[in-house]
């Protein structure tokens, strides 16, 4: 009797070794490859959802464009803050839940000087492979204001 049970549990877990596992990723809020976001070694700041817009968003950066929103960084260091956009979907998993869905866009701020110094700040938006939306050069002042006034989390 111990042998039939223990052939029988090798043979269900040999059985189960042959499938491949399902794929749990979301392919439709993947970042472009082109973007590089593995090689910049950004840690998240904070995140945010726009009830309005349906979108989700969330602020990365260096740990010297950390130490900077903290106010504790020092001036000289080269400073990287990533804010991507995803609109939200509904999770096929969770039944009331809201997960990225489409890209909307990516911005990127770089400076080697403190935030507070706007004109040595590189703004640079890269649209979602879904969006056309391009923003003025006359918003950009305004969209680097916003992207500077986010906190970040603070974790114990």
């Amino acid at each position: 009797m111990k042998y039939l049970i223990i052939t029988i549990t090798l043979s269900f877990l040999l059985c189960s070794c042959n499938e491949a596992l399902l794929e749990n990723r979301n392919q439709s809020a993947s970042l472009p490859e082109k973007f590089n976001f593995e090689e910049m070694k950004l840690k998240t700041i904070t995140t945010f959802i726009n009830t309005h817009n349906y979108t989700t968003s969330t602020l990365y950066g260096n740990e010297n464009a950390y130490k900077a929103m903290l106010n504790s960084g020092s001036i000289n260091n080269d400073k990287t803050l990533v804010l991507i956009t995803w609109k939200q979907k509904d999770d096929p998993n969770w039944f009331g839940a809201k997960i990225p869905g489409s890209l909307v866009s990516i911005e990127t701020l770089k400076t080697n000087t403190t935030f507070k110094d706007e004109h040595n700040i590189v703004y640079e938006f890269l649209p979602g492979s879904h969006s056309e939306k391009i923003i003025p050069t006359s918003d950009t002042d305004k969209r680097i204001k916003d992207i500077l006034t986010l906190q970040p989390a603070v974790m114990p």
